[in-house]
């Protein structure tokens, strides 16, 4: 059986792949990398060296597509394949950078509120704000994560350097999967990385928007399936 090793973005946890899992081939079982476990970046990078496997199939949303790409080139021998989601080469845009910035500035002086609907319209799809089974675990994760989660995660992965000039160097097979109306990562963005990739393809969903995992598990799912017999896995 085949284990594939799963890695949250921002505030999530493993609620993040619940609708994803039974869309997953039957041969492949999941580990969920406690990333929001992590206080600090070298703690975040650890925690995928150890709960991974070696050699790994990576499954890694948001922050965690990023932190994946860097355990890749760290660890050339240990990584199987990569599946990147809704995650840039390039880190965070200066608009998001901002907006993160913002949000630290007011947590140090306010109480951790719920997400506004204002900052969950960025993340999701138009068609998809109502809907329970998006937004209502965006919520719940969020809440229950917390305030110290939060500024950990943000303070953490501020700093994202670029790593596409490093990207050629990531022999292993790699599915990027982004939304066609992502509007925090640049279809550009995953173009670009697919070009500096070895073995890499680009699936693009749309009417979609960050939380692919949430939005369109089963399009997810059916991505993952096709892309794994490439990587020796099923």
């Amino acid at each position: 059986m085949t284990r594939l090793d799963f890695i949250p973005g921002t505030m999530c946890d493993e609620r993040v792949w619940a609708t994803l899992r039974p869309h997953l081939p039957a041969g492949c079982s999941a580990r969920f990398v406690p990333l929001q476990q992590a206080t600090s970046r070298r703690a975040m990078q650890q925690t995928i060296a150890r709960e991974s496997g070696d050699p790994a199939h990576l499954v890694a949303f948001s922050m965690g597509g990023y932190l994946a790409l860097e355990h890749a080139l760290s660890h050339p021998g240990q990584v199987a394949s990569l599946t990147i989601i809704a995650a840039s080469a390039r880190g965070l845009g200066e608009q998001e950078k901002t907006q993160r910035l913002r949000t630290l500035e007011l947590l140090a002086r306010a109480p951790f509120a719920p997400m506004s609907p204002a900052r969950l319209a960025q993340f999701v799809h138009p068609e998809r704000l109502q809907d329970a089974d998006v937004v209502g675990v965006m919520q719940r994760m969020y809440d229950t994560l917390g305030g110290e989660v939060l500024v950990a995660q943000i303070r953490e992965t501020m700093d994202r350097p670029s790593l596409v000039e490093r990207l050629p160097e990531i022999t292993c097979p790699v599915l990027i999967v982004g939304a066609e109306q992502d509007r925090l990562v640049e279809v550009a963005d995953l173009q670009e990385m697919q070009r500096h990739l070895p073995q890499a393809e680009l699936c693009l969903l749309p009417q979609t928007g960050h939380m692919i995992p949430l939005e369109r598990p089963r399009a997810l799912g059916e991505a993952i399936t096709r892309f794994l017999p490439r990587t020796g896995a099923a």
